[in-house]
């Protein structure tokens, strides 16, 4: 799978390919079809006063999405 890959502030993303997921007991696997940036992404992209609530990084962007369960 593809996905954008934030590290900090003021660095520009990277598109990077990361295996695809496998479903695990309890869990489904979606197959993305659209995602979205919320207000907490997009401040975290030019303001560090958003950092703080990015508990791992880096971080693929995009956590709003719309898919298929396969």
């Amino acid at each position: 799978m593809k996905g954008w890959e934030f590290t900090a502030t003021n660095v520009p993303l990277k598109v990077i390919e990361k295996p695809d997921p496998t479903a695990t007991e309890g869990r489904v696997i979606i197959e993305v079809k659209a995602a979205g940036l919320c207000h907490s992404d997009v401040g975290a992209l030019n303001d560090p006063k958003w950092m703080d609530i990015i508990e791992k990084k880096p971080i693929i962007m995009g956590h709003e999405v719309a898919g298929i369960i396969t």
